[in-house]
């Protein structure tokens, strides 16, 4: 009996023959709940990431008056910070710097709230009748 493991020695083969069975049992279980287990942590980590991340954007409109030095705009008397990966778009539909819009300009945007106030994430430079036509919308 050679090659056999120690815990085999002694055994009748029908005995040899079922705790094979019950090894490949285990080993489908064990499999099956690893799998399961590999699931259920992705489900977690993916339901951390929905809460972390994507936070709903409020939509606005108005007149953009200044430009800090620190990256925070007025809008319509109203301090905003401004995301430093936000977009800006002018009225040529191009991406820009946020310095670069001419100042009064009239602007939609995207902004979220944070703790520390409201932060922009999306600037356009509209005409005035784009204005109109949002602030007019429920």
């Amino acid at each position: 009996m050679e090659g056999c493991p120690e815990s085999f020695r002694g055994m009748t083969d029908s005995e040899k023959a079922e705790n094979g069975g019950v090894m490949k049992k285990r080993k489908t279980i064990t499999l099956l709940l690893a799998a399961f287990l590999v699931l259920i942590v992705s489900a977690f980590i993916d339901g951390f990431d929905a809460l972390a991340g994507d936070k709903p954007t409020v939509k606005g409109s108005g007149t953009l008056t200044s430009i800090d030095d620190d990256g925070s705009v007025i809008i319509d008397k109203k301090g905003y910070e401004v995301n430093p990966s936000a977009t800006i778009i002018n009225r040529k539909g191009k991406s820009v710097h946020l310095r670069s819009l001419s100042l009064p300009a009239k602007v939609r945007f995207e902004y979220i709230q944070a703790k520390t106030g409201f932060i922009i994430v999306f600037i356009e430079e509209v005409r005035d009748k784009k204005i109109k036509k949002i602030r007019s919308q429920p």
